[in-house]
């Protein structure tokens, strides 16, 4: 497995954490440009996105507007941007969810992965230090700590970070999805 195989697998996983790994093929075509690492003004394809994501989109801005509480219209709303490589749009529409329920992990995590991927890393590691504070044995947070310190240079903090994500339960998914990082990435074994 090369690392390119790794990365994509391990940003679906974490993505949305566990909830969005089923949303895998769904997701999936769309999380393609990001394995290349994409530039801030990476934009949609050519025409904008197919018409059932539009319908989708003013949905959810229609029920945001009913509603403007609903963090989960705003993760929802978030993800769809995400999805579209429109990072600036779903980094602020995270940061709303993530201030309507400051304990959503699942928000605080894409929002994470939204502000590394915007090179926001210090905000990014803020992000999920308070997700991990909130649940310590959430593994997919684990995977994406594990992932943003590799990314940024830090191979012992990866390590560290992918070993705890193991460890906390090595026959789950992300408990195989961190030994496989560790094998591929870092060149080591648990």
């Amino acid at each position: 497995m090369t690392y390119r195989d790794v990365k994509r697998t391990v940003l679906i996983f974490l993505l949305g954490g566990l909830s969005f790994l089923f949303g895998y093929l769904y997701f999936g075509s769309h999380l393609a440009s990001l394995f290349g690492k994409p530039s801030r003004s990476a934009a949609a394809p050519s025409g904008g996105p197919p018409a059932p994501i539009m319908q989708e989109i003013r949905l959810l801005k229609e029920r945001i507007a009913q509603n403007p509480r609903d963090a989960d219209a705003y993760s929802e709303l978030a993800n769809l941007y995400f999805q579209a490589n429109k990072f600036d749009q779903a980094l602020v529409l995270y940061e709303k969810a993530v201030a309507l329920n400051e304990k959503d992990i699942v928000a605080r995590n894409d929002l994470a992965l939204c502000y590394h991927i915007e090179k926001r890393d210090k905000e990014a590691f803020q992000e999920l230090y308070k997700a991990l504070e909130i649940s310590p044995r959430a593994q997919h947070l684990w995977l994406t700590l594990g992932l943003v310190d590799y990314e940024t240079g830090d191979t012992k903090g990866a390590k560290k970070a992918l070993k705890h994500a193991y460890e906390i339960d090595p026959h789950s998914e992300a408990g195989t999805q961190a030994k496989s990082m560790m094998t591929s990435l870092l060149h080591s074994e648990i």
